[in-house]
């Protein structure tokens, strides 16, 4: 019996570990387009229902389409949060370039560095401000 709740543990272990790992905005956004695909073909279910058809059939041919339009918001939530994750890492990494810069040094130095990284975060911000903000 501990033996078979010890498994229990981790198993349930490993799989919120995985949950918690990140996510590529590449990895987010491909999951999201094989859900819409999935969400698509389950619509052609629902298209497809006829005079001919039972409510109970229908009602099925819905349940699958609802079951894909749910995976399509996750997968859609996890690409907003993983582009997030792109600006919020760019700021960071800005921010570390700033305070790193020993007080004795020129900023003439670090210019180089911060640029880029100002780069990198106007990228990744212009992304997800484009996305999320105009309509």
């Amino acid at each position: 019996m501990f033996r078979y709740v010890s498994m229990i543990l981790v198993l349930i272990t490993g799989l919120v570990l995985a949950a918690c790992q990140p996510v590529s905005v590449e990895q987010a956004e491909a999951q999201l387009c094989a859900d819409m695909v999935h969400f698509k073909a389950a619509m052609g279910s629902v298209d497809a229902i006829t005079k001919d058809n039972t409510v109970d059939e229908a009602q099925a041919a819905m349940d699958v389409a609802s079951d894909a339009w749910e995976n399509v918001v996750h997968s859609a939530r996890i690409v907003n949060d993983a582009k997030w994750e792109e600006v919020d890492q760019a700021y960071n990494d800005l921010q570390d370039t700033v305070r790193e810069t020993d007080e004795g040094e020129s900023i003439g130095d670090a210019v180089t560095d911060i640029q880029a990284q100002v780069d990198d975060l106007n990228t990744a911000y212009d992304q997800f401000y484009n996305v999320q903000c105009v309509k």
